[in-house]
């Protein structure tokens, strides 16, 4: 029973507590609340601009771009496209050994194709400008040339001819070549040496029989020739002669043009 009656007398207390906070007025309460320290309100912070995309790209490619921007006049701003091919080839002080083959064609009187080879031995001399430089060449070819034909002759016949020519030559040139990239150029030569020629040949004349006369001889060449050349590696060429004549004058095979292969590897 007592324990009954206190919680029945705690209960009615609270409820007697609440009853009379609800009853306060309301100016009271604003007067209370306005005792209480205001919170000041904080000063607003300063925020710094981030910076754009664009402006960091800007900073960052900036020390390349005056690293990479040649001096000099506005010509020498070329795109990589155009930039000059490096000069470290031009400079080259080693002989190249390169092999050529081809074909050789006889024009004029001397009507006769054959297969051509010559070895090449080449120097750089010096650059004449930073695309183009001055070299030697010294070159030793063979080929073997026949030909055969049928004259008539009146009251003789068919007079049938054939002949074969073993031609040796050797040809110092001197060389320019200008390139067209870093592994890629052109080149001309212009060259005057000395061919030896050692041929034979028959003929047959009616009513006579067969006659075999040999002949050989010395003559001078001349040699005009243009061609390009690839460099895949360092060390090694190739290329091609597109095209050549031969201009020969003395005894011995005649006057050609021909068109030859070549590879090169330096020494």
């Amino acid at each position: 029973m007592t324990a009954r009656r206190l919680a029945v007398v705690l209960a009615a207390s609270l409820a007697a507590s609440s009853a009379a906070r609800a009853q306060t007025p309301p100016a009271r309460r604003a007067t209370t609340a306005a005792k209480k320290p205001a919170v000041k309100p904080s000063a607003p912070a300063t925020t710094l601009p981030a910076p754009s995309l664009e402006r960091v790209a800007a900073t960052a490619q900036a020390p390349a771009i005056h690293a990479a921007a040649p001096t000099g006049d506005p010509e020498s701003v070329a795109p990589q496209l155009r930039q000059a091919p490096p000069a470290g080839w031009f400079a080259e002080q080693e002989w190249r050994v390169a092999t050529l083959l081809g074909a050789e064609f006889g024009i004029g009187d001397a009507n006769y194709d054959a297969l051509k080879l010559r070895v090449e031995a080449e120097r750089t001399v010096r650059a004449l400008s930073p695309r183009a430089a001055l070299g030697w060449v010294v070159s030793a070819g063979v080929l073997h040339a026949s030909d055969s034909e049928s004259v008539t002759v009146p009251m003789m016949g068919a007079i049938s001819m054939e002949w074969s020519a073993n031609l040796f030559e050797v040809v110092p040139s001197a060389r320019v070549t200008y390139a067209l990239g870093p592994k890629l150029w052109v080149h001309g030569d212009t060259g005057v040496g000395v061919a030896y020629t050692a041929a034979s040949a028959s003929v047959d004349v009616p009513g006579i029989g067969r006659i075999e006369p040999v002949s050989g001889g010395l003559a001078g060449v001349l040699r005009l020739a243009g061609g390009l050349a690839f460099t895949p590696t360092p060390n090694v060429r190739i290329g091609a002669q597109l095209v050549g004549f031969d201009v020969r004058f003395g005894d011995g095979v005649g006057s050609a043009f021909s068109f030859l292969v070549s590879a090169s590897h330096r020494l």
